[in-house]
């Protein structure tokens, strides 16, 4: 018996090893898509072969237009327990003419869809959308950001780091549906991203699995905990604003910042979701207001409850300085180590070997049906 538990043990040990071989050698693990697609308002009541393209336009416009973007990737197959995922896209065509940051969005799909039928309306020929545009998720899996101008053709690479929703995905199968991304609301931009059928297989849309190591970090990462809720248009859920967008605030310094919600079915009221800042109260009609009394970093929660009992939860993330605290010395930069806290020179990504040095042509993307 002891013969068989040793002999058993090595097989263990040998699959482990030769699992543990084959992540290395292929670390990070690259999938593509297995549906991907775009889809826009006038694309209602017909497919148009779009997820046969072999590009994908995500657009913004502030008139309130859009494109938006869908992928699905296929993680059955893959070893579990990798420490990051990445979802790395290739944008050959760009226009975003503001001098400004802006950022895309990646939330996770809540139905079922496919590329050879999904629509506008339509997520199949079995049946619609809850609400046209997609049914997703109103908390964000992550975002990327965006820095402007940017313009014409130019090979960019667009990144998010989709880690938790990754591993969701590998866990529960059932609730992969993909995921949806999009402009930030009112944001004027437009982006063309390769798809799956782009001849060049480098290309193509990739979810990057790492196991020997996480991934990098990278500026162009926005952590889903930073991103407002925001929920499909028709959606009888509450969606929640507040004015002024502060971030920062000096300790002892007043504050007043009124939350307020559409959808669902009015009155409102608010109230907090876990412990407040000290300092700071928030009233019954939204209303979060007060003096900080102590510094650091804080996340908000405020609860928001519809006359018909849906609900819905805003985050603020706060941070209260202490102007007469000592300055804490900065962290040493490591060489070829990208910085934290803000993009990278390079509007949106890297910049391709050979493009060293050569800057944007200006606003040239040509705009297709």
């Amino acid at each position: 018996m002891m013969k068989f538990e040793r002999s058993l043990a090595i097989v263990i040990a040998l699959a482990g090893l030769s699992l543990n071989t084959a992540q290395a050698a292929d670390d990070p693990l690259a999938l593509t898509p297995t549906d991907d697609i775009y889809i826009d308002p006038p694309l209602t009541g017909k497919n148009g072969g779009r997820g046969a393209k072999d590009d994908l336009q995500l657009y913004g416009f502030a008139d309130g237009k859009f494109h938006r973007v869908l992928l699905k990737f296929d993680l059955t197959q893959a070893p579990p327990n990798f420490r990051s995922a990445v979802l790395e896209l290739s944008c050959w065509n760009a226009s975003y003419t503001a001098n400004k940051a802006s950022f895309i969005r990646c939330h996770p799909l809540a139905s079922a869809w496919s590329e050879g039928e999904a629509s506008w309306d339509m997520l199949s020929a079995a049946g619609k959308w809850k609400t046209p545009g997609g049914d997703w998720d109103p908390r964000a899996a992550a975002g990327s950001r965006v820095s402007g101008p940017l313009g014409g053709q130019k090979n960019r690479i667009f990144l998010f780091d989709v880690t938790m929703l990754a591993a969701q995905w590998k866990m529960k199968p059932n609730t992969n549906n993909g995921l949806v991304l999009m402009a930030e609301k009112g944001v004027d931009m437009q982006l063309r991203f390769r798809s799956k059928e782009f001849s060049d297989a480098a290309s193509r849309p990739k979810l990057l699995l790492y196991y020997g190591k996480a991934a990098d970090k990278n500026a162009m990462f926005i952590p889903a905990q930073d991103l407002a809720p925001l929920a499909p248009a028709g959606s009888d859920t509450p969606v929640i604003t507040y004015e002024p967008r502060i971030g920062t605030v000096k300790l002892m310094e007043k504050i007043s910042v009124k939350f307020s919600a559409t959808g669902g079915q009015a009155p409102y009221a608010f109230g907090p979701s876990g412990a407040l800042p000290p300092g700071l109260s928030l009233s019954r009609d939204g209303t979060l207001s007060g003096t900080p009394t102590r510094a650091g970093s804080f996340r908000i929660g405020v609860l928001c409850v519809a006359a018909d009992r849906k609900q819905a939860t805003e985050w603020l993330q706060l941070t209260v300085e202490d102007p007469d605290a000592p300055k804490a010395k900065e962290p040493e930069q490591k060489t070829g180590e990208l910085p934290i806290g803000g993009p990278p020179k390079e509007a949106a990504g890297k910049t391709p070997a050979g493009e060293k040095g050569k800057k944007d042509e200006g606003p040239g993307l040509v705009i297709e049906d």
